[in-house]
């Protein structure tokens, strides 16, 4: 009671086949997709995404959810659950990446720094590309040697190779915007035998071509919500990390609005404006 806490957004059940195997991230039920919600309105249940209900005043969730805080600030501990575990350990758990690699992270946003950071204190050397020329500050901050403008005009095939040849042999990709164009051309971008981790989520029905040549000698494409991270082993470290400022929370707050303003910072977000947005109840 009183304890400081952040909600993770993971709510495995711990008892089907899936937990069993140690893989909760594949739980049926995980990301708050349960048979049962425990409140209801007008006789349909009431659903929220992971469980979470991020615009809520208050919230219902599994006490296997909460991992304390202490003294860290709220607004730092509320990126643990998602965009700091998601983007940290898409590079360190599910791309394995290792001092010397060359690792492009595609989309410079919340999970995208957190991508860089995560892969940059192992020691790699981090390309990241956006369409947005200011986010190339946002990304040297974080730890990015090297920035690269994705212009939509060119194709795919050609920004791979470019890629390639100015920063490779590229050993690991994490693709966190989404956009059809960026999963395209880093399906070719990589070494023989490199990782690619896509995370980033596309539109409804939308469709990317896989490069199968470019896989025949090996390699890897890792498909991820969450970036690999479980909760009990990963997010007493993350916050460790955090809290003697081996990782930085901090600068990733672009702005605090209150519950009233939540369009304008839904407006910043969408316009790359904000690399996260924060909204306080308190306000």
């Amino acid at each position: 009671m009183g304890d400081r806490v952040t909600v993770g957004t993971q709510t495995p059940c711990g008892q089907c086949r899936e937990c069993r195997r140690g893989e909760p991230h594949n739980c049926d039920i995980n990301w708050g997709f349960a048979p049962n919600f425990p409140f209801s309105l007008d006789g349909a249940p009431v659903a929220s995404f992971a469980n979470v209900s991020s615009f809520a005043e208050e919230i219902v969730v599994k006490a296997s959810q909460l991992f304390a805080i202490d003294d860290m600030p709220p607004e730092q501990g509320a990126l643990i659950g998602c965009a700091v575990s998601t983007g940290v350990c898409a590079s360190r758990v599910l791309g394995q990446v290792r001092a010397e690699d060359n690792v492009v992270i595609f989309g410079v946003g919340g999970i995208g720094v957190n991508a860089i950071q995560g892969a940059a204190r192992m020691g790699a050397h981090v390309i990241a590309v956006d369409a947005n020329p200011a986010k190339e500050a946002v990304a040297r901050q974080f730890g990015a040697s090297a920035f690269v403008r994705a212009d939509p005009a060119q194709d795919n095939a050609s920004a791979a190779a470019a890629l390639a040849q100015g920063h490779g042999p590229i050993d690991l990709v994490v693709e966190c915007s989404g956009a059809v164009g960026a999963i395209e051309t880093a399906l070719r971008c990589t070494k023989r035998g490199g990782r690619v981790v896509l995370i980033g989520m596309s539109r409804s029905g939308a469709q990317a071509t896989l490069p199968l040549e470019k896989f025949v000698l090996g390699g890897e494409v890792i498909a991820t919500m969450n970036g690999g991270a479980l909760p009990d082993r990963d997010y007493p470290e993350l916050i460790a990390q955090a809290r003697d400022g081996r990782l930085n929370l901090a600068d990733q707050i672009s702005g605090v609005w209150p519950l009233a303003r939540i369009d304008e910072a839904i407006a910043a977000l969408k316009a790359g404006e904000v690399t996260r947005a924060l909204v306080d109840h308190e306000r």
